[in-house]
């Protein structure tokens, strides 16, 4: 059975998970709609648009976010990597971030002391 997640989660993950869905969504946009229309309709508004929104608005600060996640949560570097990596790809950003929660949940739930457990007992370790 799988533990409950925390009850309230830090500014910082929330703010992630944000970025992770808001790059990811624009990232489908521009691949799936801006791209389409400028090389078939002839219509490249869109792609400047939601290009320079994903490349030098949201992208960057998910960047930030990551690496500030990973080294908050004690996250590998391949995995901080993949974290970064992922808002790159149409749609998989928002995938590895609902990964990455599960993983952190799972981590910070393993910290908490079982019930009527001492914290240093070796069960809560």
């Amino acid at each position: 059975m799988a533990a409950a997640p925390p009850a309230k989660r830090s500014p910082l993950v929330n703010a992630y998970v944000a970025f992770a869905w808001a790059t990811g969504v624009m990232m489908v946009v521009l691949v799936f709609v801006g791209m389409p229309l400028k090389y078939w309709a002839h219509a490249g508004e869109v792609d400047k648009v939601v290009g320079m929104v994903h490349g030098m608005g949201l992208y960057p600060i998910y960047v930030i976010l990551c690496i500030a996640t990973a080294f908050v949560y004690r996250l590998s570097i391949p995995h901080m990597a993949l974290m970064a990596l992922a808002g790159l790809i149409p749609g998989l950003s928002p995938y590895v971030a609902v990964r990455t929660l599960k993983h952190i949940d799972a981590r910070q739930t393993a910290r908490i002391p079982a019930q009527g457990q001492p914290a240093d007992s070796p069960v809560s370790r």
